[in-house]
């Protein structure tokens, strides 16, 4: 069995305070792939790609999209746009702390 590893990004999805991402995975790969499947716009801003013009509702691949699937949720919605887009890609311009011994991690709420 592969040793897992925790894989961390700190000051991540910010919107009024910075958010963290927390992964426990065997590789940085999985890592994205275990993301992409909790939350794909969580990893869509993580790989760079999220946009209000990719994502719009006014676009015409979203109208296609919402028109084909018109009683699935928004999170189902922007995954099929993800496919659409063929971005399955795993990279990010913000490296990850790799964890492989004994942390405690804090982030205090706010916004």
């Amino acid at each position: 069995m592969t040793k897992l590893k925790l894989f961390v990004w700190e000051n991540v999805l910010t919107d009024y305070t910075s958010g963290m991402i927390c992964t426990l995975a065997e590789n940085l790969e999985q890592a994205f792939d275990l993301l992409y499947e909790k939350d794909s716009i969580a990893w869509s801003q993580m790989q760079g790609i999220w946009n209000s013009e990719a994502f719009s509702f006014e676009s015409e691949q979203m109208k296609e999209i919402v028109k084909k699937y018109p009683k699935k949720d928004l999170t189902f919605l922007q995954k099929k746009r993800l496919e659409q887009m063929k971005v399955k890609v795993c990279n990010t311009h913000i490296p990850p702390k790799v964890v492989k011994v004994p942390k405690a991690f804090v982030v205090y709420g706010g916004g």
